[in-house]
């Protein structure tokens, strides 16, 4: 893990104070607590915003990092990207003509599964 900047500067502020995240709870249920001084920094310039839709090249890695595990209906896609049926139909299409995904079956039980030599290939790259 890489410690620079704000991130730094929290992690001071933790240790001037002689103590760590305050711990609540036990078990499953632990749970750990900032200083509102750490909390503050660290949350300084940080802009969350829900509505943001991720980019193209985002969902279709999304996808694929998906199907990795399993076969995937339209329904499946469409709950995560919050895209619309011909949307995420268009993507898969996409990917299948770039010969990563085939699909199988028609219609609501069509499922998209993963072409085996791309899975096998990402393997391969990510375990060098």
């Amino acid at each position: 893990m890489l410690i620079f900047g704000d991130n730094l500067m929290a992690l001071k502020i933790l240790y001037e104070d002689q103590r760590g995240p305050d711990k609540c709870g036990t078990g499953k249920g632990t749970t750990y607590r900032l200083s509102r001084k750490a909390a503050a920094i660290l949350n300084e310039g940080v802009a969350y915003d829900i509505t943001r839709r991720l980019d193209l090249e985002a969902i279709k890695v999304l996808i694929r990092s998906l199907l990795k595990d399993r076969p995937l209906r339209n329904s499946d896609i469409r709950s995560f990207t919050d895209l619309g049926r011909q949307q995420v139909y268009r993507i898969m299409k996409e990917l299948e003509a770039d010969g990563l995904v085939y699909q199988e079956g028609r219609g609501q039980t069509a499922l998209w599964h993963l072409k085996q030599t791309y899975a096998m290939s990402s393997r391969i790259s990510t375990s060098a």
